[in-house]
């Protein structure tokens, strides 16, 4: 039977979603394309078929399952209004992600706890540290529009900040994927970014 497109994008989807598991549970040297291929059901040649090696389907797995978070997050930064609302509704949205996306939420734990520093993902770290330059300038120009708007201390560095809120929020996403039934993120998330932002803000 002739394999159709939509065949073809669901075997596709299909691979990536087990390999996501896989690099979940054995970390990213442990899941070895033949062990994706037979956790996926499928002949290391399909894998092949759309991947060109294992560190092209870790490098897609990443855009898959982040692009639609990555482009909401930085819409968000994007929009017009206060300042302040956009960096606190940031923080908020990016923590609530982690709660309700499962796919978003396993890729961040396979980044973060599950991937070695090989030589072969040299190319795709370089990658993530570039994209966190990107987003700490634009909190940068966030934290700015802020002061000129009279909502954030002119005491306050821009820059600084922006390292600041990026701490904040990389600790408290880590700690809650290491202990996810030892704190109510979803329920607290608009509480503590609030006391995050208490003493840099002007009432």
């Amino acid at each position: 039977m002739r394999r159709t497109k939509e065949d073809a994008a669901k075997t596709r989807a299909h691979i990536l979603d087990v390999a996501l598991r896989l690099f979940g549970e054995l970390g990213y040297s442990g899941a070895s394309l033949s062990k994706i291929a037979a956790a996926a059901e499928v002949t290391k040649g399909a894998i092949y078929w759309h991947f060109e090696s294992k560190v092209d389907l870790y490098e897609q797995l990443i855009y898959e399952k982040s692009r639609h978070s990555f482009n909401e997050l930085h819409g968000i930064l994007s929009e017009q209004g206060p300042a302040v609302n956009k960096l606190k509704q940031y923080l908020v949205r990016s923590f609530l992600l982690l709660t309700e996306d499962q796919g978003f939420r396993e890729l961040q734990r396979v980044i973060i706890f599950k991937t070695e520093q090989l030589p072969e993902l040299h190319a795709q770290i370089e990658q993530q540290k570039n994209s966190m330059r990107l987003l700490l300038d634009h909190l940068t120009e966030v934290i700015e529009e802020g002061k000129k708007q009279g909502s954030i201390k002119n005491s306050v560095v821009s820059s600084e900040l922006s390292w600041e809120m990026l701490a904040f929020h990389n600790g408290v996403s880590n700690t809650w994927l290491l202990f996810p039934d030892s704190f109510p993120l979803a329920e607290k998330a608009t509480k503590i970014v609030h006391h995050f932002f208490e003493s840099i803000t002007i009432n």
